[in-house]
């Protein structure tokens, strides 16, 4: 082997394992932020900061406009009446989206809105089936006894077996941790897989706008090649139905297409200790 092939193979080397260690910092450090506590958000924070995001995506996607760019709309807490809105913008706008239920949310009222998002061509999770945070967090049994109840909720009334789900407030959330290694490890032997969110409306904390909605999602989804942007569905989110169009419309000019996350090589998740 000749001197200068000897000294590019250690060059590239060196490249490889600097990269490696600047991608762990990141990790850690945006492991660390999602670890923050919101009073605002029931003790949770959803949101990552500018900066965490910044060195996230350099890391993830390196060069943005090199590579296919597909956003992956998700909505959490429903049904609901405004999931109808939803579903309607989203037919207008030829793009799908990935629904995460509460179980409880699913009624005789709510089930034929559920039917027409899967005729449509969305995606279900599961998002528990109470999403009370001291009944599904207190232990790992309490976690698994409710996703349970919403899976076969929506087994029973949809006919149809979810394979993903959402943690509520996030996998970092500081009331998971206890359970955390647990509870994916058994779902995950179960077939189950989780996500996560690197971009987020914020229109479920505070006094949310439509202006303060389009913000925060215009702020941080450039980017990522794959944003998976987090809205809500519920009854109380009827300014994100009305702030959608929009950012599809933004989106679609940014030169992203859209997909539902079952169609994900690989789930987004934030990092684990």
């Amino acid at each position: 082997m000749s001197k200068k092939l000897v000294v590019a193979v250690f060059f590239v080397l060196a490249l490889f394992i600097c990269y490696r260690v600047e991608q762990k910092v990141y990790e850690t450090k945006t492991y660390s932020y999602y670890k923050k506590l919101d009073a605002q958000n029931g003790g949770i924070t959803e949101v990552g900061s500018e900066q965490v995001l910044e060195k996230e995506a350099a890391s993830e996607n390196l060069i943005v406009n090199q590579k296919k760019k597909v956003a992956y709309l998700t909505f959490d807490d429903g049904p609901s009446e405004i999931t109808k809105d939803v579903l309607k913008i989203l037919e207008e706008k030829g793009v799908n989206a990935t629904f995460f239920l509460i179980g409880n949310q699913i009624t005789e009222d709510t089930i034929p809105i559920v039917k027409q998002s899967i005729k449509d061509g969305n995606c279900i999770g599961i998002h528990t089936y109470c999403h009370e945070c001291k009944v599904i967090y207190r232990s790992t049994d309490a976690y698994l006894e409710d996703f349970k109840k919403a899976y076969d909720t929506i087994k029973e009334k949809l006919q149809i077996e979810p394979k993903i789900f959402r943690f509520p407030w996030g996998s970092a959330n500081k009331f998971l941790a206890d359970i955390e290694e647990e509870v994916i490890q058994k779902l995950e032997s179960e077939g189950f897989e989780y996500f996560d969110w690197n971009v987020s409306a914020e229109d479920s904390v505070g006094r949310p706008s439509s202006y303060t909605i389009m913000n925060n999602i215009r702020r941080d989804y450039k980017k990522y090649n794959k944003p998976v942007i987090l809205m809500h569905d519920s009854s109380i989110n009827k300014l994100s139905a009305q702030t959608l169009p929009q950012v599809i419309e933004e989106l679609k000019q940014a030169g992203y297409t859209f997909d539902t996350l079952d169609h994900m090589d690989t789930p987004y998740q934030y990092p684990r200790d």
